[in-house]
């Protein structure tokens, strides 16, 4: 996955805000109580809530409770290490930037999978959509290697605006 500057929103990992993960992984309870272990995995698009965050500057890497981000899951309350909830997690506010908005995507994108787009867009406000249709407001276009096929042409024949990941978080920022 390549690297994107995402709005300051996605990283400040604020307790009471959702964090989505980027993509599917496993980690461990650093909060080894009575030596028990607990392991929770994650799968990309997972919307999880953020309880607390003791994180510390990347450059301290001791696995402890004070260097983590409790999150609420399914499983329970995960303590899960800095360095994995920055490589692997977004943290993203919710808000109604884009209520009353329809998006069709279109392709593979660069920097995010399809499910954790589509759950950055209805977290704030917005609905997806699996074909593009008259009433759709845009059609959200995959990396450039990627052209879109019969719903870029469809979109172009109907007049309805395709934009690309840049634009969605410049739109929720």
């Amino acid at each position: 996955m390549s690297q994107i500057d995402f709005p300051a929103e996605f990283y400040n990992f604020t307790p009471g805000k959702y964090v989505l993960a980027v993509i599917g992984f496993t980690a461990t309870d650093y909060e080894h109580k009575d030596n028990k272990y607990k392991s929770y995995v994650f799968t990309t698009g997972d919307h999880n809530l953020i309880l607390e965050n003791n994180m510390l500057a990347a450059s301290n890497r001791d696995y402890n409770n004070v260097n983590s981000l409790k999150i609420l899951t399914p499983e329970g309350i995960a303590s899960i290490h800095a360095g994995d909830a920055k490589s692997r997690f977004i943290t993203v506010t919710p808000s109604s930037k884009l209520a009353g908005m329809s998006f069709c995507m279109t392709g593979e994108h660069a920097h995010l999978s399809r499910a954790v787009v589509e759950k950055i867009i209805k977290i704030h406000g917005g609905e997806t959509k699996a074909a593009v249709t008259k009433g759709l407001t845009y059609l959200l276009q995959g990396s450039a290697l990627n052209k879109g096929g019969s719903k870029l042409a469809k979109a172009q024949k109907l007049g309805i605006p395709v934009i690309h990941e840049d634009t969605l978080y410049k739109l929720i920022a």
